[in-house]
């Protein structure tokens, strides 16, 4: 799973398959609306509470239907 943040999107990379969505974050948590890739299924809002290492290099990130917390490390270019 990859995710780059952009000032007005998210593009989501997984399972060979990519998903746009407009952001915004209050501090604290993270509002996504999901603008492709849309299952009818599914959601297409979604919040995240979220914070920042103190090296700002490391995300971690929590729905708050669950206990568990995603980490995402910032990659740099090559």
């Amino acid at each position: 799973m990859e995710l780059k943040f952009f000032k007005d999107s998210l593009i989501y990379y997984t399972w060979d398959k990519t998903t746009k969505f407009s952001w915004e974050s209050d501090g604290t948590k993270i509002y996504y609306t999901q603008l492709t890739n849309i299952d009818r299924e599914l959601e297409t809002d979604f919040i995240m509470e979220y914070r920042l290492n103190s090296e700002k290099d490391t995300l971690f990130v929590k729905t708050s239907e669950s206990d568990f917390t995603n980490e995402f490390i910032k990659k740099t270019a090559d």
